[in-house]
């Protein structure tokens, strides 16, 4: 199978929005020739759900104003093929995700335990809420949408640790 990686290139003269319209078309062009999903027979909605995806990510080129927004922008698309050989690689840090001053991962089921922390949440702490919205509702919204394969615990895992919060449009 081929691996697809879409690396960040600086679009000299255009907006970040530009950027994502142009990087987004590329991407289905390229998913289109040389990816097996338009074609799989096991798979027959791929190319309803990647076109979907298209579509959103166009949309929301119209909001993004700067490399955070690109990249969540990009980042939801990726995460919407649901495919661990697509992925995108921007090289460059984002500077809207913020270190939370913890790390907390799955455990003991579906709980939240804090495995390095800090005065305020010692090792071992279980968080069930944060700021009001559960865990499993912060995460579904900040962390799902960026991610491929979100229901599989290892996926989970991975991007909780990875990726604390990301950064808006």
């Amino acid at each position: 199978m081929p691996l697809f990686t879409f690396a960040f290139v600086a679009h000299a003269g255009a907006s970040w929005g530009d950027a994502l319209r142009e990087d987004v078309e590329a991407m289905v062009a390229t998913v289109r020739a040389d990816h097996p999903g338009p074609v799989n027979d096991s798979d027959p909605g791929f190319t309803e759900r990647m076109e979907a995806a298209r579509a959103r990510a166009l949309k929301r080129a119209d909001e993004v104003r700067n490399q955070g927004g690109y990249r969540t922008a990009l980042s939801a698309f990726v995460a919407s093929f649901d495919d661990p050989h697509v992925f995108v690689e921007t090289g460059a840090r984002d500077p809207k995700v913020r270190w939370p001053g913890f790390i907390a991962v799955p455990q003991r089921g579906a709980d939240m335990v804090v495995v390095a922390g800090s005065a305020a949440l010692p090792l071992g702490t279980v968080i069930d809420a944060c700021d009001g919205s559960s865990v499993e509702a912060l995460l579904d919204s900040n962390v799902a949408p960026f991610v491929g394969r979100w229901r599989v615990p290892a996926q989970q895992s991975h991007e909780t640790l990875c990726a604390p919060s990301r950064g808006g449009l």
